[in-house]
């Protein structure tokens, strides 16, 4: 839908669902979360390449929930159609577009952290705020799907969140059907 960033008119809060009766409790699944990383600094080497700063300011007890909460959305794996890197493409355009500086850096090293063609992946970091505002880049550095993607992000950094549907549309196009 063009306009406000959603599909409905109203933003229903969590009252308006049935409470879950089954399956585990909020402890059993905490439990699990914080069991998931052994050991923080090797996880986040691994899976991020670094450790960034914003985990490290978070309280003690909830770093790894952090960490695990981060990695589940932002790295690969079988529940998400966008590549990693991808997904830090995208967040590096919007922490440029917000001016967050630290936030753009390292981003964009994440990005090539996961790349499996680190020289493309050199490439792609540093062209890539410039095809999200409209720009073109080398030929053939970036698909029909990552182009749209990027542009999807540079738009939705914007405040206020309108976006027109005429510039929202390609993405969504892509990504469903």
């Amino acid at each position: 839908k063009a306009g406000r960033h959603g599909a409905q008119e109203n933003n229903p809060s969590n009252l308006d669902y049935a409470l879950p009766t089954d399956g585990p409790s909020m402890s059993d699944m905490m439990t699990k979360y914080d069991e998931a990383i052994e050991d923080l600094a090797t996880y986040t080497k691994r899976n991020f390449g670094l450790m960034p700063d914003w985990i490290r300011l978070w309280p003690t007890a909830l770093q790894k929930r952090q960490a695990f909460f981060y990695g589940e959305v932002m790295c690969n794996g079988d529940h998400t159609p966008i590549s990693a890197e991808l997904k830090r493409l995208m967040a590096r355009v919007s922490a440029i577009a917000k001016g967050h500086t630290y936030l753009s850096a390292v981003e964009g090293f994440m990005a090539y952290h996961t790349s499996t063609d680190k020289p493309l992946a050199v490439e792609k970091v540093r062209h890539c705020f410039t095809v999200a505002t409209g720009k073109k880049s080398p030929q053939g550095l970036f698909s029909n799907r990552e182009e749209a993607a990027l542009k999807f992000a540079w738009l939705s950094a914007q405040v206020p969140l309108k976006t027109p549907n005429r510039f929202i549309q390609p993405a969504v196009s892509l990504y469903t059907g």
